[in-house]
């Protein structure tokens, strides 16, 4: 996947480095700083899409296991219950009854 968006990204970026040594000694330094922009650009959208996919892969991960190990959700419950509540024991009976 990461190949593939690589490859796109130097496809897309062809045009723009053949603009700048064409022209980088004609007009000067300002066009080839805005011609270096799109790959800037396109650097930080695969930075920052990359590190958003690998949290949001993380979090559901993490969901998926407190929700399929029952045994772990309700440790996860009776200690918040615990730190919250001084009556945790009847709380947990009453989520074993509900459940």
């Amino acid at each position: 996947m990461e190949l593939v968006l690589l490859s796109c990204l130097g496809l897309c970026s062809a045009p723009f480095v053949t603009l700048r040594e064409s022209f980088s000694c004609t007009v000067g330094t300002e066009l080839e700083a805005w011609m270096d922009f799109p790959l800037v650009v396109a650097f930080v959208f695969l930075v920052l899409g990359s590190l958003f996919v690998s949290f949001f892969s993380f979090v559901l991960g993490l969901f998926g296991f407190f929700f399929t190990c029952p045994s772990v959700f309700f440790l996860v419950i009776s200690f918040a219950l615990k730190v919250l509540d001084t009556d945790w024991r009847a709380d947990m009976l009453f989520l074993l009854r509900v459940t």
